[in-house]
């Protein structure tokens, strides 16, 4: 009677076949991680608020970079461009809003920097 060896191939095999599942879930379990995280990072991203200290700076016009506090009724007031309501935004869509009105008044292509030095709007509960 002859034994039939098993050769490297089939143990190869008997492996991949074996690391499988794992082949497939890591994948699908990276996929969910990196969709809660977008979706966690769009639904707590800071929202402006009255009080709330910021820094506006605006690329190529130093001489309009300023900081300023948010009013009790959500504006700010900025040279030249006057009051903008700022309360409610995030830092990314005031920069949207300013540049947008420099574009309208004073700017070709204007690049503005939005930063939340002190956040007072929002108290922090233990």
């Amino acid at each position: 009677m002859k034994v039939k060896r098993i050769g490297k191939p089939f143990f190869i095999f008997q492996v991949i076949l074996g690391f499988a599942p794992f082949l497939i879930t890591i994948p699908l379990l990276a996929q969910s991680v990196a969709g809660r995280s977008d979706t966690e990072s769009q639904n707590s991203e800071y929202r402006i608020g009255p009080d709330d200290l910021l820094n506006v700076s605006i690329f190529e016009a130093p001489e309009m970079n300023c900081t300023v506090r948010v009013s009790a009724s959500g504006q700010i007031s900025l040279q030249l461009l006057g009051t903008v309501q700022a309360a409610g935004l995030t830092p990314r869509e005031l920069e949207f809003v300013l540049q947008a009105r420099l574009r309208q008044t004073y700017m070709k292509d204007p690049h503005v920097s939005v930063f939340v030095q002190e956040l007072q709007s929002h108290s922090v509960v233990r």
